[in-house]
């Protein structure tokens, strides 16, 4: 994670190269994209979630946001944490 992080695109990953064969993938039941993210938190634990991502405690490596726009968890997604 960074600091100052806007919640917009920001071109890190090199999408548009890969997301044609990964979404079909994902769509075969070949790739589980869930296997990466280890935790789900609410935006409003970010302050405290930052320095435990940073120090990756608690085996954090990848990490999905709930906002009030997020759609409800999907089978197989870790569960809401809150801190």
């Amino acid at each position: 994670m960074e600091r100052g992080v806007r919640l917009i695109g920001n071109g890190q990953a090199p999408v548009h190269k890969y997301w044609e064969d990964l979404l079909k993938q994902i769509q075969k039941g070949t790739l589980d994209p869930l296997q990466m993210v280890s935790h789900r938190v609410r935006v409003e634990d970010l302050d405290k979630v930052y320095y435990k991502f940073e120090k990756k405690e608690e085996g954090m490596q990848k990490v999905f946001v709930e906002t009030k726009f997020s759609l409800p968890a999907c089978p197989g997604s870790p569960p809401l944490t809150r801190y």
